[in-house]
């Protein structure tokens, strides 16, 4: 059995859970204002990702690569994509449940992300638990991140449990 079966598409696809500064370059809001900052739990930005129809498709390309790579014998390539999950699921696991770095997720929805900040009137998005200067206006923008990524039902339910579970 190869280790991409162990580590199968349902269970890269089931994980449950999503950081540094992701620098979105969008003028404040309100002339002369103090220019707020939204913050995101990056354990919910991880959930939506990977309960959602991006990494599906992503996840799909993979399997179908894997298919076609092991249908022609080529070891190799069955191995480099295997790697590529394995790693995969270890970042999602961290992200997910520590709250590591979703600035790669983040990426794969960048515009979307400036248009977020436009749209609520902050000039970047970051970590809830980031640190700040004091005096700093927030806003938490976890929602309308989660809402990029069209998670599933279950995956929302999963993003609702971590507000019992604040970020540390």
């Amino acid at each position: 059995m190869t280790p991409f079966r162990t580590v199968s598409l349902f269970t890269l696809l089931s994980i449950a859970a999503c950081s540094s500064p992701q620098e979105v370059p969008v003028a404040p809001s309100g002339g002369g204002a103090v220019a707020a900052v939204g913050t995101y739990d990056p354990r919910a930005v991880c959930i939506a990702y990977v309960n959602g129809p991006l990494f599906q498709k992503w996840a799909n390309e993979q399997k179908a690569a894997h298919d076609a790579a092991k249908a022609k014998g080529d070891t190799a390539t069955c191995a480099a994509i295997e790697k590529t999950m394995q790693s995969t699921q270890a970042r999602f696991h961290e992200q997910a449940f520590s709250g590591g770095d979703v600035d790669d997720i983040l990426a794969v929805v960048a515009d979307a992300v400036a248009k977020v900040c436009a749209d609520v009137g902050v000039v970047r998005v970051e970590k809830v638990n980031q640190a700040r200067a004091a005096g700093v206006a927030t806003v938490d923008v976890t929602a309308e991140l989660v809402d990029v990524f069209e998670p599933s039902e279950k995956g929302r339910g999963w993003i609702a449990d971590l507000k019992d579970r604040p970020l540390k």
